[in-house]
């Protein structure tokens, strides 16, 4: 299946020849494509590559039928299934996230190095900050910005709930990051925009959004690329990403970052399994418009440039100095540095600190203590928190659980007992819990912390 189609422009201003071939090829690809956005939700596995079997295993335990989509293996798509997949036992074990498959090729386009640090400058609601997290590795850091209070919260739930502890959040202007120049090699920036490639699930978007009420977004973007190129380092990777289709806020845009600001565009590689249109400004060769019909996904534009010059940001995270600055700064706004040994599966952690705020541990990646000027305002992943009896880990933290069930875990082989934990009805152990709270697995997936009660016979699952 060829990922890309001459000649089909999203307004029909320009159509190229097209031999019969490639015609009835690309009416097997817009059926194929329909066939998948009748059939099925596009997904992301959240799990290492090692788990993947076993997640799937657990989709497939519920009825799922599972389409693995090219671009990655992380990326799926699932039709049918006992329930809507956002309640299947996978979704609410926080061990997938549902994603339109559009927004797959922003993070993809990036391509995290391996322990590289990341920053997502409109993280909210985190689809692509996790995935640019997982795509970097557990030893890559992901900053995630969000100056929405509100929205703020969803992405830090999400941060929570898939377990992301190499992810942090802060809550910067766009336009004004407390970054140094040239700090990051690689940039996400999805700004703020008019949306016109999701007109097939908000009809009334372009009625919306028309003329002069695009002005504000147009300059705002224009705000959030100069920041972003601010703090880019020579020779690093800008990928801008919108889901409208309106060439003023996507080649445009492009095309003043190169004029303005000397960046060079890097043609994209179309990702497998996506039909794209051709760029609408011939002086943006390389840029990717999704084209959603035939792609079963959103309208899309992304973009990727590179700063001019060579070499690269250091990392951060070997700078001791501005480390020991950001945890003073935070022990005087009430922190409290904690020491690992305090937290019972804190070596499976990355590089970082335990910090306790009023008795809540989060998990401060190392990276981002020595980046961001102290005084800074963000979190990284609450772990649990601290009380009379020792530290208490949230049920949801993945991240100090070990890779495989040991003899003093709950390791499930059916579903029923997580549909019945799920529900508040608990599970009756065989011999009382020799730890508590006590590690839950299903067939060796990590899932999560369950509250032990009573006489420790009787486990519950808990949001706390």
């Amino acid at each position: 299946m060829s990922s890309r189609w001459e000649g089909v422009s999203h307004n029909n201003k320009r159509v190229k020849s097209q031999s019969l071939e490639q015609a009835e090829a690309l009416q097997n690809l817009r059926k194929n494509f329909r066939m998948l956005e009748d059939q099925g939700r596009s997904f992301r596995l959240i799990c290492q590559e090692w788990e993947r079997p076993m997640l799937l295993e657990l989709l497939a335990a519920e009825g799922y039928t599972l389409e693995p989509l090219p671009a990655h293996p992380l990326l799926m798509r699932a039709s049918g299934g006992e329930a809507a997949l956002g309640s299947s036992l996978a979704a609410r074990f926080g061990r997938l996230y549902i994603q339109d498959a559009a927004s797959f090729i922003a993070p993809l386009a990036l391509d995290p190095r391996p322990g590289e640090t990341v920053l997502d400058m409109c993280a909210s609601p985190g689809g692509k900050s996790t995935f640019l997290a997982q795509l970097a590795g557990p030893d890559g850091v992901v900053m995630a910005n969000e100056p929405n209070p509100q929205r703020l919260a969803t992405l830090r739930q999400n941060i929570l709930r898939l377990s992301m502890a190499n992810v942090a959040s802060l809550d910067s202007p766009g336009e004004k990051l407390p970054i140094p120049d040239g700090s990051l090699n690689a940039i996400l920036l999805d700004p703020p925009c008019s949306g016109w490639g999701t007109a097939e699930k908000h009809p009334r978007v372009r009625e919306l959004w028309q003329g002069d009420k695009v002005e504000p977004l147009k300059t705002l973007q224009r705000k959030l690329l100069k920041e972003a190129i601010r703090v880019l380092a020579p020779g690093g990777r800008l990928v801008y990403s919108t889901c409208t289709t309106n060439v003023e806020e996507n080649e445009a845009q492009v095309l003043h970052a190169v004029e303005t600001y000397g960046m060079r565009i890097d043609p994209i590689a179309p990702p497998p399994g996506y039909a794209f249109d051709e760029p609408e400004l011939d002086e943006t060769p390389g840029v990717l418009r999704v084209a959603g019909e035939l792609s079963a996904a959103q309208g899309h534009f992304v973009a990727r440039m590179v700063k001019p010059g060579n070499g690269s940001a250091a990392a951060p995270e070997h700078d001791d100095d501005a480390v020991n600055a950001s945890l003073e700064a935070l022990e005087r706004k009430g922190g409290v540095v904690v020491d690992v040994d305090e937290v019972p599966g804190a070596e499976h952690l990355p590089a970082g600190e335990l910090v306790a705020f009023k008795g809540q541990v989060r998990f401060l990646p190392r990276a981002v203590l020595a980046m961001l000027r102290p005084g800074t305002r963000w979190q990284g992943m609450a772990l649990g928190r601290l009380t009379a009896g020792g530290f208490r880990v949230q049920s949801r933290c993945r991240a100090l659980m070990s890779p495989s069930p040991g003899a003093e875990a709950l390791n499930v082989t059916e579903t029923e007992p997580l549909e019945d934990l799920l529900a508040g009805r608990g599970h009756f152990l065989d011999a009382p819990a020799r730890t508590k709270p006590l590690p839950l697995y299903y067939r060796g997936l990590a899932l999560g912390w369950l509250a032990v009660k009573g006489d420790g016979r009787r486990v519950l699952w808990t949001e706390k």
